[in-house]
């Protein structure tokens, strides 16, 4: 009974509304006497407890009194009253007088020894709970790392049970030090280990990744925890880094940048990070670890999860150096390199700080550039990885020199890296000039370069031409070969070479094995198409580089490549291209629908591109003959609803309605208004109307949006189209809908289309009365959820504000008998509260 009796009084004590304006004085004065009164039962069963330990009377009994003990301290602060002071008696963890002065400390304390002592006592977490009470309330009168919220926070963490700090680690971590951040974290990585459900669990929660200071330290102990299981006596490469780097200093900076940079901590950290570097320099070889010892990779598979790249410079530039060393501890393993190599590339390519900067200067760049093309073989973007290096190592004088010296004598298995490196020198801006053709010690760094640009690319351009004249034309020198091509192109200089030239056809050949590397190539070709020595060459390389493309299944990737291929091509070019793609096109309609997709992206650069009036007509022409082979199609759509031509269709006169370069000639306007009006809206499946809507909305919006001029003509064909779409969305919209939450953003849409046109005013005002009836239909006679039906009740005011009082009495008295209360009630809404609200 005491139970029942003490959780009743604790749900009390957490449901009133005490700390509020709106409660009177006297009730207040009330209320204090009961806490009063309450205190003095609380300290009459503490006393019994004392000597008598019973583990459900103890826990009913601090449930309570941390209830008692919130309310007391939220009156507290909602009064403003004084800070109370501390003593030294409040360093004694499981001393709560500080909360709860109804029991003197030394009695607190057995009855924390005595629930401590029984590891089975159901008090636990009670007691849990009253300490971390005890931390929030001395959070603002603590001064100093050792005072008694910090003692608390200390003796908290060696008796929790893990699996209640890992529940409760949001809540806990904004009341801890550092240290004790760091400690709960480690004591989180030894209970739980490498348990990938549990930790992606807690990755998911948006109060963890939020704070900085857990995620950061989360981080650099997984890093300690590698490197500890790599480590040997021979190679501790990691662990040596790591130990340079302190995590609490990290962590109070990162903690600091929320107010104001702390200078002095940051420049410790600037020490650390000079001498880890050095560590580096002195340890770091090409030759691979060689240790025996087994590795699950699923700790680092939790860091590549973790947000690393939104900290602090200093901070993502430990994080970097530390996976170096890592790196070059461990012996081959191809998913943990791939994993390290890829949070190393998301932090050095964030363009918000120069992280990559401060990682790279002061490393030995070319050894640090060849150590990582070693180990990331199978990486997929190894080359902008690289790329990355390279172009943060120019930056730095001494930096680029290593850089340099270290690609100018390629091979040819590594001459790509020295490709690379010519397309950033290349990048560098020209030193600006001087007075007196004479430097000065003030020009700015950034404009005059750490390299001298063409010294440096004319050395390794040259370092790379004999490669290239004695090796046979191959896939790995396919990308090599286009960057020095360019070179010679735009620089107009052959750098010693005497066959490079010659050798275009041969490599032009292997464009079509890999078309991404040779693209490259081709769009070199196209762009100096009138430096070509080879006139059939100079003819047909656009036709080469759209056959490629077509070849290569219309990768998205490549569509930047053909605003080239149009803008360059002859007339007689054009049309052949428009020809194949037609071709193509219209098959993929008919027999492979899979290939539409790719085929219609191709078309989205095609009606965006400023091209020639002769070539515009051409493209107008297959347009036009794109929409007839279009027509058939959309027959299709009203037996198979699923039809997988419907997306890529309406994506397709979605881009073209805002390209408003293209003239939309009426053949082409009606057959998009033919295919909005047969999106397939079954009542009975709804999976497919929110598959077919989204893509339908946004092609209705698209079409007024930028062609309202060619809709106003055809208002007695789009408005319906909207009605249809507004009432197939509300027949899976009902009450007890599951599918909800992706109707909603439909019926946002909807909304959004509804606003755009009130906006012609004048051509609308006529219309918006039967634009209402419907949509008062459509609520008659479909039950909707509360959120769409938000959606459609703002239609109806939307409309509702173009109607005058002919309108609003044309609607009261024509509506079926069974609208017109509601849209009396709809219409009062109205104008109470959305007519005549507005912005002050």
């Amino acid at each position: 009974m005491t139970e029942i009796t003490n959780e009743l009084l604790r749900q009390l004590l957490f449901s009133v509304k005490i700390a509020d304006h709106s409660v009177p004085d006297n009730i207040k004065s009330k209320f204090n006497v009961l806490l009063q009164d309450l205190k003095i039962i609380l300290e009459k069963m503490g006393t019994v407890l004392v000597d008598d330990h019973n583990d459900r009377l103890l826990k009913s009994f601090l449930d309570v009194c941390h209830a008692s003990g919130a309310v007391n301290l939220m009156i507290e602060e909602y009064e403003g009253s004084p800070m109370k002071p501390i003593n030294k008696q409040d360093l004694v963890p499981f001393n709560f007088s500080y909360v709860h002065p109804y029991l003197p400390p030394q009695q607190w304390k057995r009855i924390g020894d005595s629930i401590v002592d029984h590891p089975n006592c159901t008090a636990h977490r009670s007691l849990y709970k009253m300490m971390v009470q005890k931390v929030e309330a001395v959070a603002q009168v603590e001064e100093g790392s050792e005072g008694p919220g910090t003692q608390t926070a200390r003796r908290l963490l060696s008796i929790s049970d893990p699996q209640w700090l890992w529940e409760e680690i949001t809540n806990l971590a904004p009341l801890f030090q550092a240290n004790e951040v760091v400690q709960l974290i480690t004591t989180l990585i030894e209970s739980f280990g490498n348990d990938q459900d549990r930790w992606l669990s807690l990755l998911k929660r948006d109060e963890f990744v939020e704070n900085r200071r857990l995620v950061l330290a989360l981080a650099l102990k997984l890093l300690n925890k590698v490197a500890d299981i790599i480590g040997n006596e021979h190679n501790d490469l990691g662990k040596e880094v790591l130990d340079e780097f302190k995590i609490e200093d990290l962590l109070e900076y990162e903690l600091s940048l929320l107010i104001t940079e702390d200078e002095s901590i940051a420049e410790e950290i600037g020490v650390c990070i000079k001498t880890a570097k050095k560590i580096i320099n002195n340890n770091l070889n090409l030759e691979m670890a060689d240790n025996k010892k087994l590795f699950d990779a699923s700790f680092v598979r939790v860091l590549h999860f973790l947000p690393l790249h939104h900290f602090s410079v200093l901070s993502q530039t430990c994080l970097s150096l530390a996976i170096i060393g890592i790196l070059g501890q461990m012996s081959p393993n191809p998913e943990v390199y791939n994993l390290l190599l890829d949070i190393l590339f998301r932090m050095i390519k964030n363009p918000a700080n120069n992280t990559g900067q401060l990682m790279v200067c002061g490393l030995n760049s070319g050894i640090l550039l060849k150590f990582i093309s070693q180990r990331g073989v199978s990486y997929p973007t190894l080359k902008p990885l690289i790329r990355a290096i390279c172009k943060e190592s120019l930056n730095d004088k001494k930096t680029a020199k290593k850089l340099i010296k270290a690609v100018s004598k390629p091979t040819v298995e590594d001459v790509w890296q020295t490709s690379l490196v010519i397309e950033e020198v290349n990048q560098l801006k020209q030193k600006k000039k001087v007075d007196n053709e004479q430097e000065t010690e003030d020009v700015d760094s950034a404009i005059q370069p750490a390299v001298n640009k063409d010294e440096s690319l004319d050395s390794l351009v040259r370092s790379v031409i004999p490669i290239l004249e004695s090796e046979s034309p191959s896939l790995n020198l396919l990308p090599t070969y286009a960057v020095i091509l360019r070179l010679h192109f735009r620089l107009e200089k052959d750098f010693g070479s005497t066959s490079l030239i010659n050798k275009i056809e041969d490599y032009l050949r292997l464009c079509a094995l890999d078309p991404e590397q040779g693209f490259a190539l081709l769009d070199t070709l196209i762009l100096f198409r009138n430096k070509l020595d080879n006139e059939k060459l100079r003819k047909t390389i656009a036709l080469d580089g759209w056959k490629l493309l077509i070849k290569d299944n219309k990768e998205p990737k490549f569509l930047s490549r053909l605003n080239a291929i149009f803008t360059s091509c002859t007339d007689e070019e054009f049309k052949a291209v428009m020809a194949d793609l037609l071709s193509e096109t219209s098959n993929a309609l008919y027999s492979d629908c899979d290939k539409l997709s790719a085929l219609f992206e191709l078309w989205c650069p095609l009606v965006s591109s400023m091209v020639s009036f002769s070539k515009s007509k051409s493209r107008q022409e297959a347009l036009v003959s794109l929409a007839k082979y279009i027509v058939p199609v959309v027959e299709r759509w009203r037996s198979t609803p699923e039809d997988k031509s419907i997306k890529p269709v309406l994506k397709f006169f979605t881009n073209l309605a805002s390209s408003t370069a293209v003239e939309m000639k009426p053949a082409v306007l009606d057959t998009f208004l033919v295919c909005l009006q047969a999106v397939p809206v079954p009542s009975d499946r709804p999976l497919t109307v929110l598959n077919n809507l989204p893509p339908a909305v946004e092609a209705l919006f698209g079409l007024y949006l930028f062609r309202n001029v060619l809709v106003l003509d055809r208002l007695h064909v789009y408005l319906p189209i909207y009605r249809k779409y507004l009432t197939g969305l509300a027949r899976i919209s009902g009450p007890d809908s599951e599918y909800i939450e992706n109707a909603f953003p439909c019926a946002d849409k909807l909304e959004r289309v509804a606003k755009t046109l009130v906006k012609r005013q004048k051509d609308f005002s006529r219309l918006a009365q039967y634009v209402i009836a419907d949509v008062i239909a459509i609520l008659e006679l479909h039950p909707l959820h509360s959120e769409v039906k938000s959606k459609y009740t703002n239609i109806i005011n939307t409309f509702l504000a173009l109607c005058d009082e002919h309108a609003v009495s044309y609607l009261t008295v024509n509506l079926p008998p069974s609208s017109q209360e509601l849209f009396k009630t709809l219409h009062h809404n109205f104008m109470k509260y959305d007519k005549y609200t507005g912005r002050i």
